[in-house]
């Protein structure tokens, strides 16, 4: 499926949830450390959506360019 969303806005898309990412993996790091699993657990999750995330607006824009 194509994004019908214009490049510039592929690129804001790719660097915020890139660094959505890098938070929710450093906050689940941070969590893991103090011992509380349940968030370590979620951050974890929320990572891996944003993870892919960026790999779709990635993608898409190397499909246009």
């Amino acid at each position: 499926m194509r994004s019908s969303y214009p490049p510039k806005l592929d690129k804001v898309l790719l660097v915020v949830n890139a660094l959505l990412c890098l938070l929710a993996l450093g906050l689940s790091a941070g969590y893991c450390i103090y011992s509380d699993y349940e968030l370590a657990i979620c951050m974890f999750l929320v990572a891996l959506v944003t993870g892919y995330n960026v790999y779709v607006s990635w993608r898409s824009l190397h499909r246009k360019g």
